[in-house]
């Protein structure tokens, strides 16, 4: 470097992928894990819709068979569970391809083989960082679109630009909103000696 002139200025962290022009299915029963996701989605630039159990989820996507890029979907799950709605999804020619992304807090391998066997096309074990969620959904979807299936939105709006002083999104900060909600029930737990309520709420931490 010449004397006299400064360095350039190192170039900034790569940001996550961004969902930007994707409206996602987000199906998940418990109302504080639905905030948190549809909040993280809302960071990475999805259109996210939610519902609270697999009934409603192929419902949803009946009345939208084009509607959506990609489903997100827990195992347990009221009225109809995650891998059964899956087998249904699979059932129906238009949305053969529609990318179904397991969001569960079960980790076991078994878990994952039985998330593929029903026809999901990805297992997401939580915890989990929000650049894997975002490479797992467009990773299924660009193999879905090679397969045919068209853009739920052919024409999304343009993405809002972050000011430069902005942080980059952090799935933590989502997390850390509903912590207080948690142990709020988790305490409520311990005072009525719940124990199927304490292996509820501690099934949904992890």
């Amino acid at each position: 470097v010449r004397q006299g002139m400064e360095r350039p200025a190192p170039e900034p962290a790569p940001a996550p992928t961004r969902l930007y022009g994707l409206r996602v299915l987000l199906v998940e029963d418990d109302a504080l894990n639905r905030d948190v996701a549809l909040e993280v989605l809302s960071l990475l630039g999805a259109q996210a819709v939610a519902v609270g159990d697999g009934q409603a989820a192929i419902e949803a996507l009946r009345a939208e068979p084009d509607g959506f890029d990609a489903v997100l979907m827990d195992m347990e799950l009221p009225v109809l569970d995650g891998l059964e709605a899956t087998r249904r999804i699979r059932q129906e020619p238009r949305l053969r391809h529609l990318p179904v992304i397991a969001m569960t807090a079960n980790q076991a391998v078994t878990d994952a083989q039985a998330c593929l066997a029903a026809g999901m096309d990805a297992h997401l074990a939580k915890p989990f960082t929000m650049e894997a969620l975002a490479e797992t959904v467009t990773e299924r979807v660009a193999h879905a679109r090679a397969a045919g299936r068209r853009p739920a939105m052919p024409q999304p709006p343009p993405p809002r630009p972050a000011p430069r002083d902005e942080p980059a999104p952090d799935v933590r900060a989502a997390f850390r909103r509903a912590v207080p909600q948690y142990v709020q029930r988790l305490d409520d737990g311990l005072m009525q000696r719940q124990r199927a309520a304490l292996q509820t709420v501690g099934h949904q931490l992890r």
